[in-house]
């Protein structure tokens, strides 16, 4: 799925493929998710960790109206939340 994106740095409106982001390491954990502009800036759209990429896959197993694909949703989006709300800068 394809979304246009504007690069912070310069006004460059680019159409970034959500589903095939690059990943830059940040630490030995997590790592930044995200696409390289035309001024070879390094858009951050997520970060990630080994957790969050296990926990996605485990609920890509389930079908949305079983009680197990909600609690791993549930999870899942605590992680995802507790990852965006940190500051790795």
């Amino acid at each position: 799925m394809k979304v246009p994106w504007t690069c912070p740095r310069c006004p460059t409106v680019t159409l970034v493929d959500l589903l095939r982001l690059e990943k830059e390491p940040i630490n030995k954990v997590i790592s930044a998710c995200g696409y390289t502009c035309r001024c070879q800036y390094f858009v951050v759209l997520r970060y990630t960790s080994p957790s969050l990429q296990e926990a996605e896959i485990k609920l890509r197993r389930y079908n949305p109206r079983q009680e197990q694909y909600r609690f791993l949703l549930k999870k899942l989006l605590r992680k995802a939340v507790g990852m965006a709300e940190r500051d790795y800068n």
